[in-house]
């Protein structure tokens, strides 16, 4: 693997993981009783 592809993938990875958490934590735009847990 190259350092380019390993750079884009490492992104790729990480904003996969932060949309998760995002919407495990109801996101700060939701009310706390409105959460949804995904997964």
């Amino acid at each position: 693997m190259h350092i380019p592809e390993a750079i884009t993938w490492l992104e790729y990875r990480l904003e996969y993981r932060l949309e998760c958490y995002w919407k495990f934590a109801g996101g700060k735009q939701n009310n706390n009783n409105n959460q949804e847990v995904y997964g």
